[in-house]
């Protein structure tokens, strides 16, 4: 009798066991769905109600990403405000020079990312929004989001290049025929004949050509204002853009040149040691064209 009290002792303590184990699993279960239904995966909103609508800028004072975060806000619903963690991963300048494109993005903590584009013209030194119907509002401006571990979605597409004219052949004009003479001559000419030679002139023609110019095909140009500068030894470093007087092309704007800009032997001047430095200045517009260098020779004394 007592072997079998305590087999049934056995057997109620193994059912008691397994009860408590598959109600901790419940537990644990339940705590996992919990759990992944509070992760955060909302995206925070950019807000571009109060963002700069216009921008100046100069050969002195270049356009920066400081200029277009102003006014910028974003707000998340788990994270609250996110402002200054707006970055700018995009600033694109269309190939005629005339449009820039600016991206915006934000991550809350959780990983969840909004992107958002801004077109602003650019005309007179000054980079106004993209406001086509003149009421006020950025109808450019667009949001997209990109969940936890992805990429930002908000790049903004680059305009083809254009391409250049072609060229037209030029067309001559057809040598003037004489009809032949119907009544057959009564003696050998004795004078040399008054028709205007069939051979191609030797003179080059009068009228300009007609072709139209080919957009593009042209180098850009650098002008320097002065083609040395001294100044003492130990002092700052210069801003070697002001000695440009003009920067300009055929096919790319201003703006679009300066980017490009690159000042060879720049990086071998020793403004604490006296001698004589030479840069040279280079610029490449869009269509592959760089310009005749022109150098500068900077002497610190």
């Amino acid at each position: 009798m007592s072997s079998i009290r305590t087999q049934k002792d056995k057997n109620r303590k193994k059912q008691k066991s397994m009860i408590i184990l598959g109600i901790i699993t419940c537990v644990c279960l339940a705590l996992c769905l919990i759990g992944s239904l509070a992760v955060d995966k909302a995206a925070p909103k950019l807000d571009f109600t109060y963002a700069v609508a216009s921008v100046d800028y100069s050969k002195t004072k270049p356009l920066s990403e400081s200029d277009f975060l102003t006014g910028v806000t974003a707000t998340d619903e788990k994270d609250g405000n996110l402002t200054d963690d707006i970055y700018i991963s995009a600033m694109e300048y269309s190939t005629d020079g005339k449009t820039l494109t600016i991206t915006y993005n934000v991550r809350d903590y959780n990983g969840n990312i909004t992107s958002a584009n801004r077109i602003y013209n650019l005309s007179g030194n000054k980079a106004t929004i993209f406001d086509p119907e003149g009421q006020g509002k950025d109808v450019a401006s667009k949001e997209t989001t990109a969940p936890a571990g992805s990429d930002p979605a908000g790049e903004s597409e680059t305009a083809e290049p254009a391409t250049a004219l072609p060229i037209r052949e030029s067309e001559t004009e057809p040598e003037p025929q004489t009809e032949p003479s119907t009544e057959p001559p009564t003696e050998p000419p004795t004078e040399p004949p008054t028709e205007p030679p069939t051979e191609p002139p030797t003179e080059p023609p009068t009228e300009p050509p007609t072709e139209e110019p080919i957009l593009g095909s042209g180098k850009p140009v650098i002008v320097l204002s002065q083609n040395e500068v001294s100044i003492p030894a130990g002092s700052a470093p210069l801003n070697l853009t002001q000695f440009m007087a003009q920067i300009y092309d055929d096919f790319d704007s201003y703006y679009t040149l300066y980017y490009t800009l690159w000042f060879e032997g720049s990086e071998k001047i020793n403004y604490s040691v006296p001698g004589a430095y030479p840069v040279t200045y280079h610029v490449r517009d869009s269509l592959g064209n760089w310009n005749d260098p022109v150098t500068l020779i900077v002497y610190i004394v």
